[in-house]
């Protein structure tokens, strides 16, 4: 089997017959491609639509658990796939018509452990077909590190096919029990990987919504989010120190600066829930003050750059916060 694509599902009741209608209706050989769905302890109408989609497709896979996070979800998934490659669509999201049958072709051609497509937002007026402006489909052909150097980088796990063997044999997992796991996760397999591949086919639709873990505006859990963007800056740290594989000065530094933009996105939640003294208080105790050189990639738009130039700053950063119009130069 080529691949299997993984859908976790979690309270998704509204979106995910239209994400596994997207997955169903390619033009492409069901035996190539399986779904495993893991729906994570939904309490809606979750579990009764999936099960139902399992029942009418051969080519469908249900895992039913309690609530243990996006994380837990995919690692559970992974261990149960039979692909070569690994594709992740969230839940809410959905695919581009005709778009699978393009990007195995061109994983026929060139056998990458890694292959990263085009998306778009569903809040941008775009039209979301699988076709690039020209037959030139590939956009990238080197190793992981010189992706990382390359290419301007949005690290989700849902914008590539990856081999499964890149990641299980190096013991690359989803870290459980924290959230913004995708970056970490698409750096480990990068800086191992020897053949990477981008493609300008459009794929994926990510849909921005009300509700969903990142959109969450309640005091817990971005106080959770901001803990677990202290985590994963550690993290990043820790990779770049014992990456396991051989890298260049100039890789280690980019891993690092990608690691720093987490406490940029730790100060983000900070003001939007009002504790802007209390993250410069963790700042302080972890050593992270001054912040480092972050990665401009990763921190898109003026509110982030604006917010990157004053976090060191922090008697002028928390003056302005102390105003809601203040705040809200720096969040959406």
């Amino acid at each position: 089997m080529r691949l299997s694509i993984i859908v976790p599902c979690y309270n998704i009741d509204k979106y995910v017959a239209r994400c596994l209608d997207s997955i169903l209706d390619q033009d492409c050989d069901k035996s190539l491609y399986e779904i495993i769905i893991v729906n994570d302890g939904s309490t809606d109408g979750t579990p009764a639509i999936v099960e139902k989609y399992a029942a009418e497709n051969d080519n469908v896979t249900l895992i039913s658990q309690s609530n243990k996070g996006l994380s837990a979800a995919r690692n559970a998934a992974i261990e149960k796939s039979r692909g070569d490659y690994l594709m992740f669509v969230d839940g809410d999201d959905y695919l581009a018509p005709y778009a699978l049958n393009k990007l195995l072709k061109v994983l026929d051609t060139n056998d990458a452990e890694l292959m990263f497509f085009q998306f778009v937002y569903n809040n941008v007026p775009t039209s979301l077909t699988p076709y690039s402006h020209t037959e030139n489909y590939v956009t990238f052909i080197g190793t992981g590190q010189e992706y990382i150097t390359s290419i301007p980088m949005k690290d989700s796990v849902w914008r590539y096919l990856c081999r499964k063997s890149l990641a299980t044999d190096n013991g690359i997992t989803f870290a459980e029990g924290h959230m913004y796991e995708d970056g970490h996760y698409t750096y480990s397999l990068l800086i191992h990987a020897k053949h990477v591949v981008a493609t300008n086919i459009i794929t994926y639709c990510h849909c921005i919504r009300p509700g969903s873990i990142i959109q969450c505006k309640e005091t817990s859990h971005l106080l959770r989010l901001i803990d677990d963007c202290f985590y994963y800056r550690e993290a990043f740290i820790q990779l770049a120190q014992n990456p396991g594989v051989e890298i260049t000065e100039t890789i280690r530094n980019t891993i690092i600066a990608r690691g720093n933009t987490y406490l940029c996105t730790a100060a983000q939640n900070a003001i939007k829930c009002n504790r802007l003294k209390e993250y410069y208080k963790k700042l302080r105790e972890a050593g992270c003050l001054p912040i480092g050189p972050m990665r401009k990639e990763s921190l898109p738009g003026k509110k982030n750059s604006l917010l990157a130039l004053l976090i060191n700053h922090p008697t002028l950063l928390t003056f302005i916060c102390k105003f809601e119009r203040g705040r809200r130069l720096f969040y959406w």
